[in-house]
C-alpha cells in the first residue's frame, strides 16, 4: 500500500498529513513558534481513529459507525462508539502502519512520540519530510 504526503503552513501551525488517500491516514500538528507536536490525528480505514495529545498522550478514541463501506465511515462518537486507548493500541495503530511497512523509520519515529504523554523535543521538520519517501 503507497501513500502520499502533503504539508500545509498557516501562522499557528504545520500540518504533515500522510495519508493513503482513503481512511487511513496520519496527521501531524506542529506549533510554528516551538516547533513541538502539539497533536496526531491517527485513521485507521478499518478500525476507527484516535488522537494522541501532548501532555495527554492518547485520547478521543472511536471505531467506524459503519465499518463495511469506506464511503460511509462516520466516527461513532455518540452512540457506543468510544473505546478504550487499548482498543487503539491492539487494532487501529498496527493496522494503521501497514501502510508504512516500507518506512520503518517513521512508523519508528511516530511509534516513540505516542507511546508517550508528553513529547516536548523540537521535530526536525526536514526530517518529518524526508520520512515519506
Amino acid at each position: 500500500m503507497s501513500y502520499k504526503f502533503t504539508k500545509e503552513t498557516d501562522e499557528e501551525k504545520e500540518i504533515f498529513l500522510y495519508s493513503d488517500g482513503y481512511d487511513n491516514l496520519v496527521k501531524i500538528f506542529i506549533n510554528q513558534e516551538t516547533k513541538i507536536i502539539s497533536t496526531i490525528f491517527l485513521s485507521s480505514s478499518t478500525y476507527g481513529t484516535v488522537y494522541w495529545d501532548n501532555g495527554r498522550g492518547l485520547i478521543f478514541c472511536h471505531s467506524w459507525d459503519n465499518p463495511s463501506g469506506i464511503a460511509e465511515h462516520y466516527p461513532a462518537i455518540i452512540q457506543n462508539g468510544s473505546k478504550t486507548i487499548e482498543y487503539a493500541k491492539e487494532c487501529i495503530i498496527p493496522d494503521l502502519f501497514k501502510m508504512f511497512n516500507k518506512n520503518r523509520v517513521f512508523v519508528s519515529y511516530i511509534i516513540n512520540i505516542i507511546v508517550q504523554e508528553s513529547f516536548n523535543e523540537q521535530v526536525n521538520l526536514s526530517l518529518l519530510e524526508e520520512l515519506h519517501s
